[in-house]
């Protein structure tokens, strides 16, 4: 992948994605990988305030030996968003490598039985015996040797960039990208076939302790989705993620998902008139949702808070986003902006 600037980004995507929270191979078929690195002429239409040139990005998160080239791409993808975001980078476990990939094939295996019985797709049946390896992530996270399991994210892409993008472009399976806290991850994907007939699937754990089974001991970490300053943000969400975030009056699509992720507990308590977001140049405050812990059952314990327009946003312009409140009694505030991709 190549980086021009650590503040310029563009992405594409397309994918249902589903959700699990405690609070082999893979096949030949990856499915289409549509462009999603920067390229310099969209760069320099996004803005000249934007080309402010950084230390490039390289994947400093640990990688096992062995792990597949799909797998450290999953890796190197996260770990490009959390670098954006400011977050610190997750290790790759190969336990959690093995519990992924398990998962996968096992899903691949029974999914006549997943989808007769509607069987959410991050649990195992017991009674389903062929590559039984745990009912839950976190279960399945021991069985191969990890025992500090934290979260689940699955896709239906077979595509290790296209998946992580993805969940980035939705609101619950954004968080765990965001939380400094989580420090070590896996990546599994298996299955073929068309939308229409489709096994595929991805899915990625992680954990709260690194490759030296150690937690996270740094600064206070705040992870801001779309980063401040970046550039090439998907202009629209489309409502694919389960649980589905509220529908907007206006139905989906709506704007992209702004949220604000931290890795210290506590509550974040909105002050009044405390989030807004406009276009850069006009003052009218745009239609938005804005959820936090009070109002929205998925978000309590995930210390975000998020909003979005109830319309998608304009291509290629720039929208300033404000947020103030008080978070374990101390004063909390931002504002920063950012411009959607013009394509």
């Amino acid at each position: 992948m190549k980086l021009f600037a650590r503040r310029s980004w563009v992405l594409a995507l397309a994918l249902t994605a589903v959700l699990a929270v405690s609070c082999g191979g893979g096949g030949e078929d990856e499915g289409e990988n549509d462009t999603r690195d920067v390229v310099s002429g969209l760069v320099e239409d996004a803005g000249p305030e934007t080309l402010v040139e950084e230390e490039p990005y390289e994947n400093i998160g640990f990688i096992p030996e062995g792990v597949r080239e799909d797998q450290i791409r999953a890796l190197e993808r996260a770990n490009w968003y959390r670098w954006m975001c400011g977050v610190p980078q997750l290790d790759m476990v190969h336990e959690i490598n093995l519990a992924c990939q398990s998962h996968c094939d096992y899903y691949v295996t029974h999914i006549d039985q997943y989808n007769s019985t509607g069987s959410s797709p991050h649990n195992e049946n017991p009674s389903w015996s062929e590559g039984f390896s745990g009912v839950a992530p976190w279960d399945r996270m021991e069985f191969f040797g990890y025992n500090q399991g934290a979260s689940e994210v699955i896709a239906f892409l077979h595509n290790a960039e296209g998946s992580v993008d993805g969940w980035m472009n939705t609101l619950y399976h954004r968080i765990p990208f965001m939380d400094a806290t989580l420090t070590a991850c896996g990546y599994g994907a298996a299955g073929t076939g068309n939308w229409q007939n489709s096994s595929r699937i991805d899915t990625m754990d992680f954990g709260w302790n690194d490759v030296y089974a150690k937690g996270y001991s740094g600064p206070p970490v705040v992870g801001i989705y779309p980063p401040p300053e970046s550039t090439g943000i998907p202009p629209s969400f489309d409502g694919l993620e389960s649980p589905q975030p509220p529908v907007p009056p206006t139905g989906y699509p709506s704007g992209t998902i702004i949220s604000v992720t931290w890795s210290e507990k506590g509550t974040f308590m909105v002050a009044d008139d405390g989030h807004r977001i406009w276009k850069d140049g006009e003052g009218a405050m745009l239609e938005h949702t804005w959820l936090d812990s009070f109002n929205d059952s998925n978000l309590q314990g995930a210390k975000t808070v998020s909003m979005y327009t109830h319309d998608p946003l304009e291509k290629g312009t720039k929208y300033w986003v404000y947020i103030k409140g008080t978070r374990g009694g101390a004063d909390w505030e931002k504002e920063w902006w950012f411009i959607t991709a013009r394509y």
